[in-house]
């Protein structure tokens, strides 16, 4: 699974369809924050990848009609759900708040965008 996932958004063309999977070495850090911010620009998420503690309020700011917010991982450019997620799906509004409290990843994607790289991972430590 971790091979697929490195070599997610690529094809045989060479061609790039978007980022690679979130490492912690690149992870915003935002562990001295209550709160962090996770907004839709296009087809991408800024941040994508983003280290928060236990705790955390984690809000989504996106048009969940265009870009639905599912908790789970990408691989082989396709969204799988995550049914244990603190990330519930969200179909429609514009803002979600989630407080993540158990510490690991917690990867999450859209739902029509995934295989372009829209998908991103927070570390909650």
């Amino acid at each position: 699974v971790v091979a697929l996932a490195e070599n997610l958004g690529r094809v045989a063309g060479g061609d790039d369809l978007g980022p690679g999977p979130c490492t912690l070495a690149e992870a915003e850090d935002q562990t001295s924050e209550a709160q962090v911010t996770v907004t839709s620009e296009g087809v991408k998420y800024s941040p994508r990848c983003l280290r928060v503690s236990a705790g955390t309020d984690v809000i989504f700011l996106s048009n969940f009609d265009s870009h639905p917010l599912r908790g789970g991982v990408v691989v082989d450019g396709q969204g799988v759900v995550d049914p244990s997620s603190p990330i519930t799906p969200q179909d429609t509004g514009a803002a979600a708040t989630f407080t993540l409290t158990d510490v690991g990843e917690v990867p999450f994607f859209c739902a029509f965008h995934a295989s372009i790289g829209m998908f991103g991972t927070i570390f909650v430590e």
